[in-house]
């Protein structure tokens, strides 16, 4: 993340001085980075090898001539993204992803957005389209969680884990926005954001409509298979979760600038000014999950500096 804040310093100033202090940090880890372990490897990789992978490719733009360019670009394809190449599932035999041939919509959907944006990012760094081709056939046919139509479960708009709590239903859906804005910026493409009847604005419609104290309808949703299942619910989320209800993570400046006036209740969110602004966009930590961690954790956070004003995408 600190390799990406002083890229974005760079852009807005074009002093050198960052270009290079990002240099360093990039330098360092492709310097030192075996490989990953542990139950959240896939989170670790996704979220924040994809916001390295940002920094690296402004990077590359800022200094055509960076020498150790090929040594960052090895460590992403040999060290970063086999963690990650299979999205449901993983390289090891880790909990809580079966191997990919036995995989039945496995782990809750955030692990396979936040690992597709992953990709997406170094995808692009590394000028590999047929890496950057298996996140879009991922997004729009993959057999788990994250895939479109098994995350955002309904035209209505309810996500996988709407049932679960507010936190990770927004780290999930932002994860599959940025992956779909990557793709579209490196394809020209549209159809990401407009596919099974604009099934992605949907769910951020719901999502932003729900958090903003509205009613919306919900349908008991199963949870994935070999998943604990939740305290009292048996098998399936029974109703929405109103855990971190209210609590917005810092993600949809990104999605209002893509949909513009296509999604009300996202620009009410984005426009509000009590209980307190959201812009500029993240200013607050954003909604806490497992008791501790913040989902803002992730998303990059300066949206209104970014997107704000953005030529509408569809």
């Amino acid at each position: 993340m600190a390799s990406y804040y002083l890229m974005l310093r760079w852009v807005a100033t074009n002093n050198s001085v960052w270009a290079d202090a990002a240099e360093r940090v990039i330098d360092a880890w492709s310097a030192e980075l075996k490989g990953f372990t542990g139950h959240d490897q896939m989170l670790a990789i996704g979220l924040y090898g994809g916001h390295l992978a940002q920094a690296a490719e402004l990077l590359a733009y800022a200094k055509p001539q960076w020498p150790l360019k090929a040594r960052a670009q090895r460590m992403f394809r040999d060290v970063i993204h086999p963690g990650c190449s299979n999205f449901c599932g993983r390289t090891n035999d880790g909990w809580p992803q079966p191997p990919p041939q036995t995989c039945a919509k496995c782990a809750n959907g955030n692990w396979d957005a936040v690992c597709m944006s992953g990709v997406a990012s170094w995808a692009v760094f590394l000028d590999d389209a047929a890496m950057l081709h298996t996140v879009d056939t991922y997004f729009k046919g993959g057999q788990g969680n994250g895939r479109l139509v098994n995350y955002i479960i309904d035209a209505e708009g309810e996500c996988q884990e709407s049932g679960r709590d507010q936190g990770h239903t927004q780290l999930g859906i932002f994860n599959l926005v940025q992956a779909a804005f990557t793709i579209y910026h490196a394809t020209n493409a549209t159809d990401i954001f407009t596919m099974e009847q604009r099934r992605l604005q949907a769910g951020l419609e719901y999502t932003a409509k729900y958090n903003l104290g509205y009613t919306v309808p919900f349908t008991p949703n199963c949870g994935p298979p070999g998943l604990p299942k939740p305290k009292g619910q048996g098998w399936c989320f029974q109703s929405i979760s109103n855990k971190s209800r209210g609590d917005f993570a810092p993600m949809w400046e990104l999605a209002g600038a893509i949909y513009g006036d296509a999604v009300p209740y996202v620009q009410q969110l984005l426009n509000r000014t009590t209980p307190a602004p959201y812009r500029p966009e993240g200013e607050r930590s954003g909604p806490v999950i497992h008791g501790g961690a913040h989902v803002g954790d992730g998303p990059p956070r300066f949206g209104t500096l970014m997107h704000y004003g953005m030529p509408q995408v569809v």
